[in-house]
């Protein structure tokens, strides 16, 4: 692992100049690494580095006047293989000037290619961070951008880049069916309100999710009383229907049975507000009226 991880800091040039694995440039602008010196056969081996002294040779003009230069005249003194650094390499491809860079003290060329490691860092972190805030908002999702001067909703599907410094929250939509209805809450004035349109529904952005409630469905012979838990108020809503309540309307019995009169049966009913009770013995189904109390369902008595 140790081998694999210097070849690929010794790629991205991240590998100081004084570790062992770092190449060393020749006066032929040539790369050899430093290594370690070999113990000879029946002697103890070292733990001391020996640094590997670049000589200067001395050009060979005859072989290559002749042309007749043979592969053992381009061998490094080493006899290791000769390869090139990163820096070589991106020099020869980018036209930058050789003397530029050779002419520059040891102290400068460090200084540069440590500001160049500093350059490369800094592209993959911001590259790293650009890839993180990539949104992608599916069809049934939503994205809550809260600022400074207000917040407002953009519903998918996209694909955007949020940045860190932007506060943003995800939010899935509400399915919806024909027989439900949403309950929202208005964050500002603390309203409640009802949303009855089946499909996919999206949350506003100053609006929050109650919760999502069956439609009160009502047969024919059915009614149901609903009173205003704000002002007191009442209705009564008979069938058949589907009946969506008010946001602060709440039935406590639920959906009842309507009495049905014949010739011999009656019904006795009360009055809430002012107590008095009454005899209907009108034929039919019989649908009470806000505030009228259903007593009991009499059968006629047959006198002989």
């Amino acid at each position: 692992q140790g081998s694999v991880m210097h070849h690929f800091l010794n790629v991205f040039g991240c590998i100081p100049c004084w570790h062992p694995s770092a190449p060393v440039l020749c006066s032929r602008g040539e790369t050899h690494s430093r290594s370690r010196q070999q113990p000879q056969h029946g002697e103890m081996p070292s733990s001391r580095v020996v640094p590997v002294h670049v000589e200067k040779h001395e050009d060979r003009s005859d072989s290559l006047v002749s042309g007749n230069s043979s592969s053992s005249d381009l061998e490094s003194p080493s006899g290791t293989e000769k390869r090139a650094s990163p820096w070589h390499v991106w020099r020869g491809w980018s036209g930058f000037p050789h003397d530029a860079y050779d002419g520059l003290s040891d102290r400068t060329k460090y200084r540069f290619r440590c500001f160049c490691k500093l350059l490369c860092l800094s592209f993959v972190i911001f590259l790293i961070v650009l890839l993180s805030c990539i949104k992608v908002v599916d069809i049934n999702q939503q994205l809550l951008f809260k600022k400074s001067t207000g917040w407002y909703v953009r519903n998918g599907p996209f694909t955007a880049v949020v940045w860190p410094h932007e506060r943003m929250e995800r939010r899935e939509a509400t399915t919806v069916s024909q027989r439900q209805y949403v309950v929202i809450k208005d964050l500002h004035t603390e309203l409640l309100q009802h949303h009855t349109t089946s499909g996919l529904f999206f949350l506003g952005p100053y609006q929050e999710l109650v919760g999502v409630k069956e439609k009160i469905v009502l047969r024919r012979y059915d009614y149901i009383r609903l009173i205003d838990k704000l002002t007191g108020s009442e209705r009564v809503v008979h069938g058949p229907q589907v009946v969506v309540p008010d946001p602060l309307e709440e039935s406590k019995d639920g959906p009842q049975l309507c009495p049905v009169i014949s010739a011999t049966t009656s019904v006795l009913v009360e009055d809430r507000l002012s107590g008095l009770r009454q005899v209907i013995t009108q034929r039919g189904i019989f649908v009470p009226v806000p505030f009228q109390k259903i007593v009991a369902v009499r059968e006629a008595t047959l006198l002989e």
